[in-house]
């Protein structure tokens, strides 16, 4: 059996800002890949369910939390892992991800915070398959950090 990377997908319709964000996942050994909307990245969930959806909030036609009721309706996406990283500190924006059940982080985003909450993500999600075991293999340290 070959070893697949954990598949993140990046939803923020600031090009540069979704590229950057799926080049570095893509450089700490996952397979991130960028999306710009709502529709495409449901479109692509659809394909391949993603292990984590890294989205942004304000986006046009479909914001955030849009995509995440949609996301919720497909099929094995029911439980996938979906953080928010916005410039959004509003209570009500906050309140409404943790009421989804949705993590939250700021933006900027502080890179280790994300590189550990990543891992521990990746973790909850594989602790009933060994798929990804090379890969948390690799990542012992950052594994060890995240359980703690």
């Amino acid at each position: 059996m070959g070893w697949e990377q954990p598949y993140v997908l990046v939803v923020d319709d600031q090009h540069d800002t979704a590229d950057s964000m799926a080049t570095l996942l893509c450089l700490w050994g996952y397979d991130g890949e960028a999306h710009y909307s709502g529709a495409a990245a449901l479109v692509a969930a659809s394909i391949r369910q993603p292990m984590v959806v890294l989205l942004d909030l304000e986006m046009p036609e479909m914001n955030g939390f849009e995509f995440v009721a949609h996301l919720r309706e497909l099929r094995g996406c029911e439980q996938t892992a979906i953080t928010v990283v916005s410039g959004h500190t509003s209570a009500s924006c906050l309140a409404r991800a943790r009421n989804l059940g949705i993590g939250y982080l700021f933006k900027p985003v502080d890179l280790s915070q994300l590189q550990i909450l990543l891992n521990r993500l990746i973790i909850n999600h594989e602790l009933s398959n060994d798929r990804h075991e090379p890969y948390l293999r690799m990542n012992s340290r950052a594994a060890e950090l995240a359980v703690c």
